[in-house]
């Protein structure tokens, strides 16, 4: 499976120009039959990669492809200190590999994949995530004081992601609580925090996050509208290194201030402030105004019985 994987990454190292290649050469290049060649072109194609045939000419992508350079992103790293950055072609999940080698992974480490073989949203359900249209990234950060002091740190990473963005001149931002971000009033992209850990002894969170940038045809795979930044031509590897340059900037401010500094910016940028919401949860529906979040990360609903908290976990925003 791991010499599949470095095979087809480099296949589409080949691809990305955007031209033509023959079967033929492609299989003298790689040493394998044009069935071969063939078989990998599929499994790609499977992964979301836009790659088509033509009789007489061969195989070529949609489009030309900027891929991910781990080089790339760590000399845009505005940082005193470098992190400790993975880049894989292909992934079953970014969050999973983090959790999965915990011990080995230093403070701030940052995980990034083309693709995702079994990327998750938050509530189990699935991300969707072709090979080379968003970026996928997830960082592990300790906390020494324990599950107290990671309330409403989904909603402290979704501001570092809207500066990171604005940083790279993205219109139309917002918001959506808990743990979502978008643009011009359709979905962007997500966050999602694991935490693995015992109460009262530090945690260490895993912090996910999934941002669209040049989506195919995958609108059959997504329950709700989206929204990507292929109008604006960003290179994913600027759009990286600007993520994880404002998360490591960021996160000594919430741990020791929690949500404090980021309130009004929040409530600023959610794009259901002022408007009538519902909560969903398993069985039941709350119904009210959304006034914003607390400093506690608790979204504050004006109900017929007066203001109640919502705080996150098994619930769920829709606009009323």
């Amino acid at each position: 499976m791991k010499h599949n994987t470095t095979l087809r990454a480099n296949l589409v190292e080949v691809l990305a120009d955007g031209q033509f290649h023959s079967g033929a050469k492609l299989a003298e290049q790689f040493g394998l039959s044009r069935t071969a060649i063939a078989n990998n072109i599929a499994a790609l194609q499977e992964l979301g990669l836009d790659v088509f045939s033509v009789k007489g000419k061969g195989y070529a992508l949609s489009k030309p492809l900027a891929l991910l350079s781990e080089k790339a992103i760590i000399s845009r790293l505005a940082l005193p200190v470098q992190p400790q950055v993975s880049l894989f072609p292909v992934i079953h999940s970014t969050n999973t590999h983090l959790k999965d080698n915990i011990e080995h992974m230093s403070q701030g480490a940052i995980v990034v994949a083309e693709a995702q073989t079994a990327g998750r949203g938050r509530r189990g359900r699935q991300w969707v995530s072709p090979f080379g249209a968003s970026l996928y990234l997830s960082m592990c950060w300790r906390f020494q004081g324990g599950y107290q002091q990671i309330g409403g740190l989904s909603l402290f990473v979704g501001d570092c992601v809207l500066k990171a963005l604005r940083s790279l001149n993205v219109d139309g931002l917002g918001v959506k609580w808990p743990n979502d971000i978008y643009r011009h009033g359709r979905k962007l992209g997500g966050i999602l925090v694991e935490v693995e850990g015992q109460i009262g002894s530090e945690v260490t969170c895993i912090i996910g996050i999934g941002i669209n940038v040049d989506l195919p045809d995958v609108a059959h795979q997504i329950d709700q509208p989206f929204n990507d930044l292929s109008d604006l031509g960003i290179d994913r590897n600027h759009l990286c290194a600007a993520l994880i340059t404002n998360l490591h900037q960021q996160m000594p401010d919430f741990e020791t201030n929690g949500l404090v500094n980021i309130v009004e910016s929040w409530n600023q940028y959610d794009v259901f402030a002022d408007r009538e919401v519902a909560i969903i949860s398993q069985d039941t529906t709350l119904r009210g105004m959304n006034l914003g979040i607390n400093k506690q990360g608790a979204l504050q609903l004006q109900t017929a019985t007066g203001i109640r908290d919502i705080h996150g976990g098994e619930v769920s925003l829709r606009g009323a």
